[in-house]
C-alpha cells in the first residue's frame, strides 16, 4: 500500500500486524496536534489512530481517532472497548470526532440487535452519528458503515457524502466551526518562470568586485559584501513565490500532466451524471473512461520512469532513490516531531522543541566526551586546484543560504577570479569567514520514541562557498597524506578507490587464513557513540603538526578556524 505524504499535511500512522495497512490521519502542519498512542484498542482485529488539538483560547481540546473495524471482529467486545475509551475522554472533557470504516450497518439499527445495542452505547456517552445515509453503493445493495461521531453541538458544523469515485466507499466529511490555533505554514520556493540565463549573468559579471574587495576590510566583511551582492542578483531574477495546490501536485506525481488531470477531473463529474444514474448504457461509458485514464496514468508513469532511468543511469545514489519511490518504500512517518518529552516535561511549542534540540545537538558531544578517561601517553607516537572544478561537486538541491547552488553552479565562471581572492586569503591567513560557518541543521527520525531527543541525528546543509573551501582544503590534505604513506593500508572508509566491501573481503580473508592454520579466531566489533561530536580536537592538530604541518600548505590555524565557533540554523518545519 503506497503512503500519501503531503509537505503541508502531518502524516499521524499507527502500524498493524494485518495486511489492512493500519489506521493514519493527516493534519495540516499549521494546526497544533500531537499524538495519542496512549489512546487504543486491545484487540488485534481493530486499528485506531489517535491525536489531541489544540483549540483556541477558552476553547476545549479536541480529540480526533480513525478507527478501522475488521468485518470478523467481536462487535460487543469493540462496543465494550470502545465505550471505556469514550467514557475516560468525558472525564478529561474533551471535544470527540471519531471516524472511520467501522464495518457496521447503521442501516440495520431496527433488524440487528448488536447494531442497535451499538448505537445505544454512543447515545448514553452523549456521542450523535452525523452521517445518516448510505456510504458503500454496488449494483445490488446499500451499506451505511463509514461513521463520524461527535458530542459536538450539532448547529455548528456541516456533514455529507462526497459523490466521487476514488473508492469503492463514499468519502464522508464534517466541516466544523471552531476557533483552533494555526500557525503559519505557507511554503515557497525559488521561482524560474522568468528567468533568463543571459541576463542573470550579465548581473553577475556587473559586480563592483575592487569596492567590494577594499584592501582596508577585513576577511568576514569582503565575505559578507559578496553574499549579500550574490543574493540581491538572485532575488531579482529569481524571486520567491508561494507554492500552490497545483504545483504539489506536479511536484509529488510528476507524470500526471494538466492533459490527465482535466481528464480526471471530467471523470469525476461523470461518476454523478452516469454512474449513480442506474442507466447502464452510462455506467459503461463511465467505467470504459475510467479504465482508459487508468491506462493512460500507466503509460505516462512508466515513460516518465524510463526518461529518469536513462537520464541517472550514471548516477547510483538517484537510480537507488527512484527503485525506492517505485518500490513504494515504507516512510517513518511524521517529518517533524510535533512533540517532545524532556527532563520529565512535555514540550508541542515548535520554538521550545527547537531550542532543546539545538541544545542537544551542541552539548551532546562535549558530554559524552566527558566520560573519556584522560591519557597521559602522547598521541603523536602512534603516527608513522581552481575553485570552479570545486563547484562540480556541489548538490543543486540543498543550500543554506538564499543563493540556491544552482545558480552559484551556472556562475562559476564569472566567480572564480573573486573566489579564488578569498580562498587564497582565507589559506593564507588561517581565517574562515564567519558566514560560511553558517549550517542549517535538520532532526531526522532514526528509531524509537518519537518523543525523545536521543532518537535523532542532526542533518546540517553548509554553505555552498564553505563547501567549496572544504573541498579545496581536503584535496590539498588528502593529496599530502597518500604522498607520505600517511594513511593506514587498511583504512577502507572516506577514501578514494576504498570501499566496505574492501574491508569485508580483506576479513573474510583473514578468516579464511586463521581457518587453514588451524587458528582460533576472535572478532571486536566496536560502534563509537556519537564519534565525530566527541573527536578531540587538541589529539588531531598534534597528530596534524606530527605529520609535517610545514610542508603541508594547510595552516592548522585554518583547521581550527573551521572546526570550532560554528553557528547552526536548526529548522523544524517552517521554523528556524
Amino acid at each position: 500500500m503506497q503512503t500519501l505524504i503531503f509537505d503541508n499535511i502531518i502524516f499521524f500512522h499507527t502500524d498493524t500486524p494485518t495486511k489492512a495497512g493500519g489506521a493514519a490521519l493527516y493534519i495540516a502542519k499549521n494546526i497544533k496536534a500531537i499524538p495519542r498512542p496512549d489512546i487504543k484498542f486491545k484487540m488485534q482485529l481493530v486499528e485506531s489512530c489517535w491525536c489531541e488539538i489544540a483549540a483556541g483560547k477558552n476553547k476545549k481540546t479536541i480529540i480526533i481517532g480513525c478507527i478501522y473495524r475488521h468485518p470478523t471482529c467481536d462487535l460487543e467486545e469493540f462496543r465494550a472497548q470502545l465505550n471505556d475509551i469514550i467514557k475516560t475522554l468525558n472525564l478529561n472533557k474533551y471535544e470527540i470526532y471519531i471516524l472511520g470504516d467501522l464495518n457496521i450497518d447503521f442501516l440495520k439499527y431496527n433488524s440487528h440487535l448488536p447494531t442497535e445495542d451499538y448505537l445505544d452505547m454512543l447515545f448514553d456517552n452523549n456521542l450523535l452519528p452525523i452521517i445518516t445515509k448510505p456510504t458503500r453503493l454496488t449494483e445490488h445493495t446499500a451499506t451505511l458503515i463509514d461513521h463520524i461521531y461527535t458530542n459536538s453541538p450539532l448547529p455548528y458544523m456541516t456533514s455529507g457524502i462526497l459523490t466521487v469515485d476514488i473508492s469503492d466507499h463514499l468519502p464522508v466529511f464534517c466541516v466544523m466551526k471552531s476557533q483552533i490555533e494555526r500557525t503559519d505554514t505557507k511554503e515557497y520556493n525559488k521561482d524560474y518562470s522568468k528567468f533568463k540565463k543571459e541576463l542573470f549573468l550579465n548581473d553577475i559579471n556587473s559586480i563592483n568586485w575592487e569596492e567590494i574587495f577594499k584592501p582596508d576590510k577585513n576577511l568576514h566583511k569582503k565575505t559578507q559584501n559578496m553574499i549579500d551582492s550574490l543574493s540581491n542578483i538572485v532575488n531579482k531574477h529569481v524571486p520567491m513565490k508561494r507554492v500552490t495546490q497545483a504545483k504539489q501536485i506536479q511536484l509529488n506525481k510528476p507524470w500526471i500532466t494538466k492533459g490527465i488531470l482535466k481528464s480526471i477531473k471530467r471523470k469525476r463529474r461523470m461518476y454523478r451524471t452516469h454512474y449513480l444514474s442506474k442507466d447502464a448504457k452510462k455506467i459503461n461509458a463511465y467505467k470504459k473512461y475510467a479504465n482508459m485514464i487508468t491506462v493512460l496514468k500507466q503509460k505516462s508513469k512508466k515513460d516518465f520512469y524510463s526518461t529518469q532511468f536513462l537520464k541517472y543511469k550514471y548516477n547510483l545514489k538517484h537510480t537507488w532513490k527512484l527503485i525506492g519511490t517505485l518500490i513504494k518504500r515504507k516512510t517513518k512517518g511524521q517529518s517533524y516531531p510535533t512533540r517532545i518529552i524532556h527532563n520529565n516535561k512535555v514540550y508541542t511549542k515548535r520554538t521550545d522543541i527547537a531550542e532543546l534540540f539545538n541544545n542537544y545537538f551542541v552539548n551532546i558531544g562535549p558530554t559524552l566526551a566527558k566520560d573519556i578517561n584522560d591519557s597521559n601517553v602522547n598521541c603523536t607516537q602512534y603516527t608513522s586546484c581552481s575553485p570552479s572544478n570545486s563547484f562540480l561537486y556541489l548538490s543543486e538541491n540543498k543550500a543554506c543560504i538564499e543563493i540556491p547552488n544552482k545558480l552559484i553552479k551556472l556562475a562559476s565562471g564569472p566567480l572564480s577570479i573573486p573566489l579564488t581572492k578569498l580562498y587564497n586569503e582565507s589559506i593564507s591567513t588561517g581565517i574562515v569567514p564567519d558566514v560560511f560557518k553558517i549550517s542549517r541543521v535538520t532532526p531526522i527520525f532514526k528509531s524509537g520514541s518519537v518523543i525523545d531527543l536521543g532518537n535523532y541525528r542532526p542533518i546540517a546543509v553548509i554553505s555552498p562557498f564553505s563547501k567549496v573551501l572544504e573541498r579545496m582544503v581536503y584535496d590539498q590534505l588528502i593529496f599530502f597524506l597518500e604522498r607520505q604513506n600517511i594513511l593506514f593500508n587498511y583504512q577502507f572508509g572516506f577514501r578514494k578507490g576504498y570501499s566496505t566491501e574492501y574491508a569485508i573481503l580483506e576479513t573474510m580473508e583473514t578468516l579464511k587464513t586463521a581457518i587453514d592454520e588451524n587458528k582460533i579466531t576472535c572478532g571486536i566489533f566496536l560502534d563509537f557513540s556519537k564519534a565525530f561530536d566527541t573527536i578531540n580536537h587538541h589529539i588531531l592538530l598534534e597528530k596534524m603538526n606530527k605529520y609535517g604541518s610545514e610542508d603541508c600548505p594547510i595552516h592548522g590555524s585554518l583547521v581550527i578556524s573551521m572546526i570550532e565557533s560554528n553557528t547552526s540554523k536548526l529548522a523544524i518545519q517552517n521554523l528556524v
